[in-house]
């Protein structure tokens, strides 16, 4: 998101004009028209006749009032703008990216304990797993900032389609690159690789109670991939726009009829000779602009917090923190408490291959026997 603070000033000074020249009408007006309590009229006469001194202070009550409605309704609308916005942010980091995250951190805990060796075949498949869990989390990063990028020059500078960065920090090798080049949903499709991993594990005979594991497995790997589907559609799907358009529409009438308020106070304030209200209306306005600005920024500034900007989620952290936190657990792996110099190995489930059923109804019927052949001879074609 652009920063708006050049736009907040010019906002500012505009109702600042629009103030001076609400003072300057309401002042001529005021001296000049005889319907409206005259300037040496009340200088004559409010220290004799208090009932002139009421009549300028129901008048400004009046005026006050009218902005002050108008304050009510607006605070109302921008507030259930600014919290379904505020709830959706919420939702994404603590719910749905968290849920990655432990998906991640609880895929490599089971490794942990898994494959707790040291040997080359251990560690590979335990580093293979980690790095395509922070590789989906890095891509889910790329994919969000898809919806900024309007032409080709925003995807180069987003570097929405340039995974070297990836292959740099040792994330992605070079031939799966090529599997993800033009690949919609990236992020998600890790997941398919981490599943498919697992699946061959589990027919290579590498993990206890296979067929649970493989369930268990498929299961949290939808569960991650779902999790990144919904951010990507929170991120991709903006407010009504008749929605937004209303709150924005009623936050500057707001302003605008505050600059002019402002303008007749600054009036009753000089030819009253009560000049703290033009001191506490110039402050007023001031604050009041910046404030509802800002609330509306809010909005455009936490809908997608998957950027680069310095209140959106920091790729960086999210993704060493997975790091740290998953070596960890195959540290702990390898070096439980229970170890001593004597049993050095850690425990382990042994490995077990999948026990398959065969049904007869779905085996190949053999060929008639030809004449002269052995009865036990297979087909040359369908024999088991």
């Amino acid at each position: 998101a652009k920063p708006s603070a050049p736009f907040i000033w010019i906002q500012l000074t505009s109702l600042w004009i629009l103030a001076l020249l609400s003072f300057g009408i309401s002042y001529v007006g005021t001296k000049y028209t005889s319907s409206i309590i005259g300037w040496d009229t009340y200088r004559l006469t409010h220290e004799d006749n208090i009932q002139e001194v009421w009549e300028v202070l129901d008048e400004f009550r009046v005026v006050a009032d009218t902005a002050q409605v108008l304050t009510t309704l607006v605070s109302f609308l921008l507030g259930l703008y600014v919290t379904k916005t505020v709830d959706i942010w919420w939702n994404m980091r603590h719910e749905l990216l968290q849920s990655v995250l432990n998906t991640i951190d609880s895929m490599c805990c089971r490794l942990a304990i898994y494959f707790p060796g040291n040997n080359d075949e251990d560690e590979d498949a335990k580093e293979t797993v980690l790095r395509y869990g922070v590789l989906s989390l890095k891509l889910l990063f790329k994919d969000a900032r898809e919806v900024d990028s309007w032409n080709i020059s925003d995807r180069k500078r987003l570097g929405c389609d340039n995974l070297m960065d990836l292959v740099e920090e040792g994330l992605l090798l070079p031939h799966e690159r090529e599997l993800l080049r033009d690949c919609p949903s990236r992020s998600q499709v890790i997941w398919v690789w981490i599943a498919s991993l697992f699946t061959k594990w589990c027919l290579d005979g590498r993990l206890p109670n296979p067929l649970e594991n493989q369930n268990t497995i498929l299961e949290e790997c939808n569960t991650a991939r779902n999790n990144i589907s919904m951010i990507l559609a929170r991120v991709n799907t903006q407010y009504p726009m008749s929605y937004s358009h209303l709150v924005i529409t009623m936050v500057k009438m707001l302003l605008v009829i505050q600059a002019l308020v402002a303008g007749y106070i600054f009036n009753l304030s000089v030819w009253t000779g009560y000049y703290y209200w033009m001191a506490t209306q110039a402050v007023y306005l001031i604050v009041w602009t910046i404030f509802h600005q800002a609330m509306i920024d809010i909005k455009e500034h936490i809908t997608n917090p998957f950027r680069e900007n310095p209140c959106d989620f920091s790729e960086m952290i999210q993704s060493a923190r997975t790091l740290n936190s998953c070596r960890a657990f195959f540290k702990a792996g390898k070096h439980p408490p229970y170890t001593t110099k004597a049993q050095t190995n850690p425990a382990a489930l042994p490995p077990q291959l999948i026990v398959r059923q065969i049904i007869s109804s779905r085996l190949k019927s053999r060929r008639p026997h030809a004449p002269g052949a052995s009865p036990t001879s297979p087909s040359p074609t369908n024999g088991l």
